[in-house]
């Protein structure tokens, strides 16, 4: 096992102010405030690659685009970004490293405009303000509905707002202090629903160092462990010069309250990876029988022009979670995955044209969801299982969309 030590990314290569990490397809996307938006990418939380910038030079010219934080949906990539703080802009991509490009005018609101999609694809926002943070439902990813007070606040500008969604609690962490204080420090608060009222965690703050070469600690985000039992929390610290660099802690998220075992500037453990992975270099250990179909290898996928049938010679654990990735081909009417824990078979399928996803145990259905209505099957989707022996919970692009019980 590796080990990792804050700062984990340093500022050499560009300013790391606001870290955002974005997990798709099995890998991370970092995005900062910088000038040109610089992305790096990742596998596994510690190594990172430059994937240069993702805007031109002309979106947003003299002008620094402030806290870029991107979401996927449908095939698309949807970033929100305050340039200098004039208000914020929506840019789409369909690629997660770029280009991105402006689709709207400014749509205002103040700085740290963070993006939360619930399981029932509703959209919200939340961003910064001087009387805490300020939330909203949206109307579609660029329109913005009425502001509220979502009750967490500093006492005085608050900043930072980034929202996960874990047992039917929503976990708001947010940020305050002034950016140049070594006390910069992060919050956390639990609601029942998205817009609140939030309550504070009673153990505030969740992160702050004051001494020491790593202080500053702020601005964060939160994001799944590449071995999809943990998370990570994401925030920048400031040196002596005002620059930013990255660090990561785990992310304990209880029901009422969330815990971080940090922040750590000492040797950790390293995110750990899955127990089996494919097509993830060095990690691809998964093996295949080709029962049906012309199966081609590409750089980031297998794909075939026509139904395809393939088996792991892996074999799971009676309990954990297993996570895919996929998409259709036009004229596909089902599709989806099926593995087998000890004498059962479960299988889950998209069916495209009755619009839902159907959880089967030994070709008997158990549960059954349906899909939103503008879902593109089309385009790339996460389906990720949850499993133990007596349940099993679906998610669908990290939206929960069923259980079953007793397999």
């Amino acid at each position: 096992m590796s080990n990792y030590q804050n700062p984990i990314k340093r500022h050499g290569d560009g300013d790391l102010a606001d870290p955002f990490v974005l997990r798709y397809n099995g890998k991370y996307y970092l995005y900062c405030t910088n000038p040109l938006i610089n992305c790096w990418s990742s596998y596994d939380l510690q190594h990172w690659q430059a994937e240069g910038p993702v805007i031109d030079e002309n979106e947003f010219p003299g002008l620094v685009p402030f806290a870029p934080e991107v979401v996927y949906w449908n095939g698309f990539f949807y970033m929100y970004t305050s340039p200098h703080g004039f208000g914020h802009y929506v840019l789409k991509s369909p690629s997660p490293t770029g280009p991105f490009h402006k689709i709207t005018d400014n749509v205002h609101h103040n700085i740290d405009l963070s993006l939360f999609v619930d399981d029932d694809g509703a959209w919200y926002a939340y961003w910064a303000d001087d009387r805490g943070i300020v939330g909203c439902r949206m109307k579609s990813p660029t329109e913005f509905g009425e502001e509220v007070l979502v009750g967490a606040t500093m006492h005085g500008w608050t900043e930072g707002p980034f929202v996960v969604k874990r047992g039917g609690k929503y976990h708001l962490t947010y940020t305050g202090n002034h950016y140049l204080s070594k006390g910069y420090r992060i919050n956390m608060a639990v609601a029942d629903s998205p817009l609140g009222p939030f309550t504070d965690n009673p153990y505030n703050p969740l992160i702050v160092r004051t001494e020491g070469d790593v202080t500053g600690l702020g601005h964060s985000s939160t994001v799944l462990a590449p071995s999809l039992n943990t998370h990570y929390i994401i925030y920048h610290n400031i040196n002596a010069d005002a620059t930013r660099d990255m660090d990561i802690d785990e992310l304990v998220i209880c029901p009422e309250e969330d815990y971080v075992l940090g922040p750590t500037t000492e040797e950790r453990p390293a995110p750990a990876m899955p127990t089996w992975a494919d097509l993830i270099p060095g990690c691809g250990q998964i093996e295949w029988n080709l029962l049906r179909g012309n199966w081609v290898d590409h750089a980031d996928r297998h794909s075939s022009d026509h139904a395809v049938s393939a088996i792991s010679r892996q074999s799971l654990p009676a309990s954990g979670v297993a996570e895919f990735n996929l998409t259709a081909k036009n004229g596909t009417q089902k599709y989806g995955v099926q593995f087998v824990l000890d004498e059962y078979a479960i299988t889950l399928t998209i069916e495209r044209e009755a619009r839902r996803l159907v959880l089967a145990v030994n070709e008997e259905e158990r549960a059954v969801g349906a899909l939103l209505a503008d879902f593109d099957s089309l385009a790339l989707h996460t389906l990720r299982i949850e499993f133990a022996a007596d349940k099993a919970e679906v998610y669908l692009d990290n939206l929960f969309v069923m259980q079953a019980a007793d397999k």
